[in-house]
């Protein structure tokens, strides 16, 4: 039996390294084990490395003449004769391949991120049997051969760029007598032709080969060896069939109103609720509201750098401090959160419904940071202001739900708390009876229960008349102009950053860079009302700028109102998972008020900047979802770009949207992993971040953080995180938190007691987040209108 064959993947903490391993994988057959630049020294790598028969140095940030851009990479190309085993280098793996041996490194006088180019070569060697190849290019840094250069590697490949930006730019070399390969393209992106690509199986030929000659066979792994924590379960162990059962009724209500039907569970005064709102029929479907239970409905919160969860119990003051499990989990907060799904697991419902209770909420975008290893910024914006402290995650877990089909009209009522069928009946019929108002109007509507307090159904938004005041009001200013205050972005600032942003990518730090700024909101308003004024804000943004993934959450003194266009992860509970980013964004209401034409759009949609905006993420993601399906290629499971680029028309704008698709094969299932694991290895959202993923976040921290007024320390907060739901059912879905807006309840709590005692109003504070990608294509005026853009979507709610 032939042995199977390892190959090393060295990765330079690059945000397409698992898209490389996947392709290595498809066409070797071989096992991938991957580790990272500065994981091991130099003599410790030496020790295992007579356990594997060839190595790929990927691509990474930074440059091959910086020691820590590089770490043991030189070691590789410097092995004594007897320990040599083929190498193949992409990108900075190329570069550090030809600084090895004589060539000079410099930079491009243009920059080639995301962008395709025709490679030309002899169709030898690498490029036996290819055709045109077609690839993409991710560098800002070029190989120049010397005359001593030229002694050691052989040209295989050159581009031109033409005389105007960088002439001819090498592609790919051979050493002349050692086996080692490299290719300047990324022959993983997902627009890199099949030409393209073939270059790693015929590079794995000629590997395959040389070992054969040298009768080299690799010995077993060392003792000690073990799969990476990125491989092992949130869960740890595999799931535990449960025999808890869900409780519901559903029936069809097409004329159901979700506005009508939140103020029937008393929206309006409650202090805490939680909806997931498809205003909008693009990608988004399902309207989703968690009830609250009086001492049952628990809401968790956790800040980095905490050791606790924090709990906070619907009916009951204060919070308790403790882990779920009596262990803390080795995954942290993750770990403990699955196992409290784990134990809630819960068989019985209807298919169809994709929401039977669960965790709905968010994870900010500090928490997704924290997942990459980057410490967060010191001292943090509460704790400068001395301000309460505030969550980066915040979670509630319902027992009990009422989910609507917005397009089919079916609802349904649902509970899997012990003993709850009464309450399922009665909110049942409650609703029936709502939905039968809106057709048929009645002056007398009865009082009943829904949750554990009396509700009376809603009396004036139930006839046509009321309905045609309401809409006229929707289009009225909410607040008046001197109780408003806005607090805009530096425009000079903003374009300096951007062009910050353009010398890291000039220097190969990275890709692209996702460049945001907060704007703040300052209200006054009663504190006695029949209203909340996010209730206010919400009803109106959601006429304003319906979205797929809209939402409202109020719980545990965060309040997020959102209308974000932008799915970041869902998955359902047989393992199919879905990623849909958005780059590239076209207001449709010109300057001089003129409307913009899907024909226009697509004109300045499908121009290489906001393309190459766009397909580096899409690299990203798959990189992303690999991490966690393991490159599975096959009929059982795998990642695939379903969607490339296609515009999308919503209320205010076009977008430029990509859709990526994967399924977890049952094997990675039966071991426990769960779409959480993929959301966990996801986080924060590559569209808010750029490519690669840390080195960006690394950056845009110190950039972000020097913009930023001093409000925050560069601090996102809710913005550019994630908000959406976990199933006990084993589904999921999260958007992004974009085109939204958020507040935090208890930040002038003295100075609003101290209001209330002078008989004032209260004084409220939202934050607006808005930004766009920086691509070495950038202007730096375009990106200031487009932030502007994006901005002004969710900031005329004020307006």
């Amino acid at each position: 039996m032939t042995p199977v064959r390892r190959i090393l993947l060295v990765d330079a903490y690059d945000s397409f390294s698992n898209n490389l391993a996947a392709l290595i994988r498809l066409v070797t057959y071989a096992e991938v084990h991957t580790i990272k630049i500065d994981a091991y020294s130099n003599r410790d790598f030496r020790g295992f490395l007579k356990s594997f028969d060839a190595i790929v140095i990927g691509p990474g940030p930074g440059t091959p003449t910086n020691d820590e851009d590089v770490g043991i990479i030189p070691e590789i190309y410097n092995l004594p004769e007897d320990e040599i085993i083929p190498v193949f280098g992409v990108c900075l793996g190329f570069q550090s391949l030809c600084l090895g041996f004589g060539a000079t490194i410099s930079r491009l006088k243009v920059v080639k991120h995301g962008q395709s180019s025709i490679i030309r070569h002899n169709g030898n060697d690498l490029f036996q049997n290819c055709g045109e190849v077609d690839a993409i290019r991710y560098h800002s840094l070029r190989a120049e051969m010397t005359e001593e250069a030229l002694k050691n590697l052989e040209v295989l490949a050159v581009t031109d760029d033409g005389p105007e930006e960088n002439g001819e730019v090498i592609m790919a070399v051979k050493h002349k007598q050692l086996p080692f390969w490299g290719v300047q393209y990324h022959p993983e992106s997902c627009c890199t032709n099949l030409d393209g690509a073939k270059v790693v199986a015929n590079w794995w030929k000629m590997a395959t080969r040389w070992l054969n000659r040298k009768e080299r066979i690799s010995q077993p792994l060392p003792e000690g060896w073990v799969v990476p924590l990125d491989k092992q379960t949130l869960l740890g162990m595999p799931p535990v069939p449960s025999d808890r059962q869900l409780c519901y009724q559903s029936f069809h209500a097409p004329c159901l109103d979700i506005v009508e039907l939140c103020e029937l569970l008393e929206v309006r005064t409650q202090q805490q609720f939680v909806m997931l709102d498809s205003s909008a029929k693009h990608t988004g479907r399902y309207t989703i509201l968690g009830v609250f239970i009086p001492g049952v409905t628990d809401t968790y919160t956790w800040r980095v750098g905490d050791e606790s969860i924090y709990t906070e119990t619907f009916g009951e003051s204060g919070r308790k401090e403790g882990n779920f499990n009596l262990d803390p989990s080795p995954s942290g907060i993750w770990g403990d959160l699955a196992g409290r799904m784990s134990s809630y697991t819960t068989t019985g419902g209807d298919e169809e419904c994709p929401f039977w209770g669960g965790f709905i909420g968010y994870f900010n975008y500090e928490a997704g940071v924290s997942t990459l290893d980057v410490e967060l910024a010191s001292p943090r914006g509460d704790e400068k202001d001395r301000r309460e402290r505030v969550p980066d995650v915040n979670l509630t877990f319902f027992h009990r739900s009422i989910v609507v089909d917005n397009i089919s009209g079916k609802v349904w009522v649902q509970s899997f708390q012990f003993q709850d069928e009464d309450w399922v009946v009665g909110v049942a019929e409650k609703i029936k009876l709502l939905a039968a108002m809106s057709i048929t109007p009645t002056t007398t509507p009865p009082n009943d229960v829904v949750g554990n307090s009396v509700v009376t159904l809603p009396r004036s938004t139930t006839s046509s008349g009321a309905r045609v005041s309401t809409a006229t009001a929707i289009n009225e200013p909410l607040f008046a102009g001197s109780d408003v205050r806005i607090t805009q972005p530096d425009k000079e600032k903003y374009m300096e950053n951007v062009r910050i942003c353009q010398r890291e990518l000039a220097k190969g730090e990275s890709y692209e860079l996702c460049l945001t700024a907060q704007t703040t909101v300052s209200i006054e308003v009663p504190f006695e009302g029949n209203e909340d004024s996010s209730w206010k804000i919400y009803k109106h943004l959601r006429k304003r700028n319906p979205a797929p993934f809209a939402g409202y959450y109020r719980a545990a003194g965060t309040t997020l109102v959102s209308s974000s266009p932008e799915r970041f992860l869902s998955w359902d509970r047989h393992g199919h998972f879905q990623l849909r980013p958005i780059k590239g964004t076209v207001r449709k209401t010109k300057a001089d008020g003129t409307t913009v034409t899907r024909k226009e759009a697509e004109d300045i949609l499908n121009t290489p900047k906001e393309r190459a905006e766009n397909l580096m993420i899409v690299d990203l993601i798959r990189h992303d979802l690999h991490g966690v399906l393991d490159g599975q290629e096959d009929e059982d499971g795998g990642v695939k770009v379903s969607k490339l680029m296609g515009i999308e028309e919503y209320e205010t704008v076009f977008q430029l949207v990509s859709v990526i698709e994967g399924r977890m094969g049952d094997h990675l299932r039966e071991e426990g992993f769960t779409g959480m694991d993929v959301l966990h290895r996801s986080l924060p959202p590559g569209s808010m971040t750029g490519a690669p993923k840390k080195r960006s976040v690394e950056i845009l921290q110190e950039i972000e953080g020097d913009a930023d007024e001093g409000d925050n320390c560069g601090e996102r907060g809710v913005y550019s995180g994630v908000f959406g739901y976990w199933s006990v059912c084993g589904g999921g879905d999260f958007s992004v938190v974009i085109r939204s807006m958020y507040r935090f309840d208890r930040e002038f709590k003295a100075e609003n007691d101290y209001r209330r005692e002078e008989g004032m109003d209260k004084r409220e504070r939202w934050r607006i987040g808005a930004g766009g990608a920086v691509t070495a294509l950038s202007d730096p005026e375009g990106e200031w209108e487009e932030m502007l853009t994006k901005l002004n979507s969710t900031l005329a709610v004020f307006q």
